[in-house]
Protein backbone atom coordinates (compact mmCIF):
# COMPACT_ATOMS: atom_id res chain seq x y z
CA UNK A 1 0.00 0.00 0.00
CA UNK A 2 2.76 2.37 0.73
CA UNK A 3 4.74 1.27 -2.53
CA UNK A 4 1.61 2.72 -4.33
CA UNK A 5 1.05 5.52 -2.22
CA UNK A 6 4.80 6.66 -3.71
CA UNK A 7 4.17 5.71 -7.09
CA UNK A 8 0.57 7.67 -7.69
CA UNK A 9 2.74 10.91 -6.08
CA UNK A 10 6.09 10.70 -7.44
CA UNK A 11 5.16 9.69 -10.90
CA UNK A 12 4.09 11.93 -13.45
CA UNK A 13 0.68 11.42 -14.52
CA UNK A 14 1.02 9.95 -18.03
CA UNK A 15 3.16 7.19 -16.22
CA UNK A 16 1.41 6.75 -13.44
CA UNK A 17 -1.38 3.75 -14.74
CA UNK A 18 1.38 1.41 -15.86
CA UNK A 19 4.14 2.22 -13.23
CA UNK A 20 1.20 0.58 -10.92
CA UNK A 21 0.50 -2.10 -13.49
CA UNK A 22 4.48 -2.82 -13.15
CA UNK A 23 4.35 -3.27 -9.36
CA UNK A 24 1.57 -5.78 -9.82
CA UNK A 25 2.65 -7.45 -12.80
CA UNK A 26 4.99 -10.77 -12.65
CA UNK A 27 7.25 -12.79 -14.68
CA UNK A 28 6.11 -16.14 -13.49
CA UNK A 29 9.65 -17.53 -12.88
CA UNK A 30 11.32 -18.15 -9.67
CA UNK A 31 13.71 -15.22 -10.21
CA UNK A 32 12.10 -12.27 -8.45
CA UNK A 33 11.73 -8.59 -10.64
CA UNK A 34 12.85 -5.89 -8.50
CA UNK A 35 9.85 -3.67 -9.64
CA UNK A 36 7.28 -6.37 -9.34
CA UNK A 37 5.60 -6.78 -5.17
CA UNK A 38 4.29 -9.56 -6.46
CA UNK A 39 7.54 -11.01 -7.66
CA UNK A 40 9.06 -10.15 -4.36
CA UNK A 41 6.31 -11.74 -2.19
CA UNK A 42 5.86 -15.28 -4.18
CA UNK A 43 10.29 -15.48 -3.39
CA UNK A 44 9.64 -14.82 -0.21
CA UNK A 45 6.59 -17.27 0.33
CA UNK A 46 8.03 -20.27 -2.12
CA UNK A 47 11.90 -19.75 -0.06
CA UNK A 48 10.47 -22.21 2.50
CA UNK A 49 8.50 -24.58 0.03
CA UNK A 50 11.91 -25.26 -1.71
CA UNK A 51 13.88 -25.47 1.29
CA UNK A 52 11.26 -28.27 2.21
CA UNK A 53 11.81 -30.13 -1.00
CA UNK A 54 15.24 -29.79 -0.65
CA UNK A 55 16.03 -31.19 2.85
CA UNK A 56 13.17 -34.19 1.88
CA UNK A 57 14.94 -35.42 -1.11
CA UNK A 58 18.33 -35.47 0.85
CA UNK A 59 16.37 -37.47 3.50
CA UNK A 60 15.24 -39.32 1.37
CA UNK A 61 18.43 -40.37 -0.73
CA UNK A 62 20.20 -41.05 2.18
CA UNK A 63 17.95 -44.27 3.09
CA UNK A 64 19.74 -47.40 2.11
CA UNK A 65 18.05 -50.36 0.70
CA UNK A 66 20.23 -51.94 3.79
CA UNK A 67 18.49 -49.87 6.20
CA UNK A 68 14.84 -50.36 4.88
CA UNK A 69 14.99 -54.07 4.31
CA UNK A 70 16.45 -55.13 7.79
CA UNK A 71 14.45 -52.85 9.45
CA UNK A 72 11.81 -54.94 12.54
CA UNK A 73 9.88 -52.49 13.90
CA UNK A 74 7.48 -51.75 10.91
CA UNK A 75 6.05 -48.06 12.54
CA UNK A 76 9.44 -47.46 12.50
CA UNK A 77 9.70 -48.17 8.74
CA UNK A 78 6.89 -46.35 7.89
CA UNK A 79 7.54 -43.43 9.35
CA UNK A 80 10.80 -43.99 6.99
CA UNK A 81 8.80 -43.92 4.21
CA UNK A 82 5.91 -41.38 4.75
CA UNK A 83 7.38 -39.18 7.25
CA UNK A 84 10.77 -38.78 5.75
CA UNK A 85 9.43 -37.73 2.11
CA UNK A 86 5.92 -36.28 2.89
CA UNK A 87 5.75 -34.24 6.45
CA UNK A 88 8.08 -31.26 6.09
CA UNK A 89 6.36 -30.37 2.95
CA UNK A 90 2.84 -31.19 4.14
CA UNK A 91 3.57 -28.12 6.94
CA UNK A 92 5.04 -25.55 4.87
CA UNK A 93 1.99 -26.19 2.25
CA UNK A 94 -0.33 -25.81 5.27
CA UNK A 95 1.15 -22.51 6.19
CA UNK A 96 2.04 -21.78 2.95
CA UNK A 97 -1.99 -21.49 2.13
CA UNK A 98 -3.03 -20.14 4.69
CA UNK A 99 -0.65 -16.68 3.73
CA UNK A 100 -2.18 -16.94 0.26
CA UNK A 101 -5.09 -16.93 1.40
CA UNK A 102 -4.82 -13.94 3.82
CA UNK A 103 -2.28 -12.03 1.18
CA UNK A 104 -5.37 -12.29 -1.37
CA UNK A 105 -7.78 -11.07 0.65
CA UNK A 106 -5.48 -7.92 2.49
CA UNK A 107 -4.71 -6.86 -1.24
CA UNK A 108 -7.92 -7.18 -2.84
CA UNK A 109 -9.79 -5.59 0.25
CA UNK A 110 -7.41 -3.11 1.78
CA UNK A 111 -5.34 -1.90 -1.95
CA UNK A 112 -7.24 -2.85 -4.76
CA UNK A 113 -10.47 -1.75 -3.42
CA UNK A 114 -9.05 2.14 -3.71
CA UNK A 115 -7.18 1.75 -6.45
CA UNK A 116 -8.33 4.06 -9.73
CA UNK A 117 -9.44 4.46 -12.25
CA UNK A 118 -11.39 1.15 -12.35
CA UNK A 119 -9.65 -0.27 -15.80
CA UNK A 120 -6.32 -0.22 -13.37
CA UNK A 121 -8.01 -1.80 -10.93
CA UNK A 122 -9.20 -4.35 -13.29
CA UNK A 123 -5.42 -5.16 -14.29
CA UNK A 124 -4.19 -5.28 -11.08
CA UNK A 125 -6.69 -7.51 -9.46
CA UNK A 126 -6.39 -9.82 -12.90
CA UNK A 127 -2.54 -9.78 -12.30
CA UNK A 128 -3.21 -10.99 -8.86
CA UNK A 129 -5.51 -13.51 -9.70
CA UNK A 130 -2.58 -15.06 -12.25
CA UNK A 131 0.21 -14.24 -9.36
CA UNK A 132 -2.21 -16.65 -6.98
CA UNK A 133 -2.96 -19.31 -9.45
CA UNK A 134 1.11 -19.66 -10.27
CA UNK A 135 1.35 -20.17 -6.49
CA UNK A 136 -1.25 -22.49 -6.33
CA UNK A 137 1.16 -24.18 -9.70
CA UNK A 138 4.45 -24.00 -7.48
CA UNK A 139 2.72 -25.62 -4.37
CA UNK A 140 0.68 -28.77 -6.66
CA UNK A 141 4.36 -28.99 -8.24
CA UNK A 142 6.20 -29.70 -4.10
CA UNK A 143 3.24 -32.03 -3.65
CA UNK A 144 3.86 -34.25 -6.38
CA UNK A 145 7.13 -34.20 -6.06
CA UNK A 146 6.70 -35.00 -2.22
CA UNK A 147 4.65 -38.31 -3.83
CA UNK A 148 7.65 -38.97 -6.02
CA UNK A 149 10.17 -39.45 -3.12
CA UNK A 150 7.04 -41.36 -1.01
CA UNK A 151 6.82 -44.10 -3.96
CA UNK A 152 10.59 -44.15 -4.59
CA UNK A 153 11.34 -45.07 -0.69
CA UNK A 154 8.42 -46.98 -0.84
CA UNK A 155 9.32 -49.02 -4.21
CA UNK A 156 12.97 -50.17 -2.45
CA UNK A 157 11.14 -51.89 0.73
CA UNK A 158 8.33 -53.31 -1.35
CA UNK A 159 11.28 -54.72 -3.34
CA UNK A 160 13.20 -55.93 -0.22
CA UNK A 161 10.32 -56.98 1.69
CA UNK A 162 8.15 -58.84 -1.31
CA UNK A 163 9.38 -62.80 -2.00
CA UNK A 164 8.22 -64.70 -5.24
CA UNK A 165 6.72 -66.78 -2.85
CA UNK A 166 3.95 -64.95 -1.63
CA UNK A 167 2.20 -65.12 -5.06
CA UNK A 168 2.68 -68.89 -4.64
CA UNK A 169 -0.93 -70.81 -4.16
CA UNK A 170 -0.23 -72.41 -0.48
CA UNK A 171 1.15 -75.85 -0.29
CA UNK A 172 -1.19 -77.82 1.88
CA UNK A 173 2.16 -80.14 2.84
CA UNK A 174 4.91 -77.29 3.92
CA UNK A 175 2.72 -73.95 3.84
CA UNK A 176 5.05 -71.81 1.58
CA UNK A 177 2.91 -70.09 -0.81
CA UNK A 178 1.81 -67.14 0.42
CA UNK A 179 -1.63 -66.48 -1.68
CA UNK A 180 -4.48 -66.07 0.83
CA UNK A 181 -2.03 -64.93 3.45
CA UNK A 182 -1.42 -61.54 4.71
CA UNK A 183 2.05 -60.91 3.85
CA UNK A 184 5.02 -58.69 5.53
CA UNK A 185 4.80 -56.45 1.96
CA UNK A 186 1.05 -56.09 2.23
CA UNK A 187 0.87 -55.49 5.82
CA UNK A 188 3.38 -52.39 4.94
CA UNK A 189 1.53 -51.30 1.60
CA UNK A 190 -1.98 -50.55 4.01
CA UNK A 191 -0.01 -49.27 6.66
CA UNK A 192 1.39 -46.70 3.94
CA UNK A 193 -1.59 -45.70 2.51
CA UNK A 194 -3.54 -45.06 5.74
CA UNK A 195 -0.29 -43.02 7.22
CA UNK A 196 -0.16 -41.11 4.11
CA UNK A 197 -3.88 -40.20 4.04
CA UNK A 198 -3.63 -39.52 8.06
CA UNK A 199 -1.00 -36.94 7.57
CA UNK A 200 -2.57 -35.25 4.95
CA UNK A 201 -5.52 -34.47 6.87
CA UNK A 202 -3.60 -33.69 10.15
CA UNK A 203 -0.60 -31.27 8.23
CA UNK A 204 -1.54 -30.57 5.06
CA UNK A 205 -4.74 -28.57 5.52
CA UNK A 206 -8.56 -29.53 4.35
CA UNK A 207 -8.75 -27.68 1.05
CA UNK A 208 -5.33 -29.64 -0.37
CA UNK A 209 -6.59 -33.46 1.13
CA UNK A 210 -8.88 -34.83 -1.58
CA UNK A 211 -6.89 -33.53 -4.55
CA UNK A 212 -3.70 -34.93 -2.52
CA UNK A 213 -4.85 -38.27 -2.12
CA UNK A 214 -6.16 -38.54 -5.85
CA UNK A 215 -3.24 -38.46 -7.45
CA UNK A 216 -1.80 -39.89 -4.48
CA UNK A 217 -3.97 -42.94 -5.06
CA UNK A 218 -3.17 -43.00 -9.12
CA UNK A 219 0.37 -43.13 -8.36
CA UNK A 220 0.31 -45.62 -5.62
CA UNK A 221 -1.17 -47.87 -8.01
CA UNK A 222 0.78 -47.82 -10.81
CA UNK A 223 3.60 -48.12 -8.42
CA UNK A 224 1.94 -51.74 -7.16
CA UNK A 225 0.85 -52.64 -10.91
CA UNK A 226 4.12 -52.49 -11.91
CA UNK A 227 6.01 -53.95 -8.93
CA UNK A 228 3.43 -57.00 -8.93
CA UNK A 229 3.88 -57.49 -12.95
CA UNK A 230 8.20 -57.68 -12.22
CA UNK A 231 7.43 -61.52 -10.14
Amino acid sequence: KESIGRCMLLCIDQDRVESVQKLFSSNSSRYASSFSLLDQVYQYMIGGLQAAMDSTDKACGSLSVFSLSNEADLEVLNEKIVGTSLNSIFTIVNTLTTCVVEFQNSVSEGILEGLSPESLRDKCRNSLMDFVAFLETSVAQALSFGISNCLQVFGKVMKARQTRGDFCPQDDEIGMGGIGKVTTACTIAVKCVRSVHDASVFLLGEPNVLPFMNEFGECIFHTLKQHVGSF
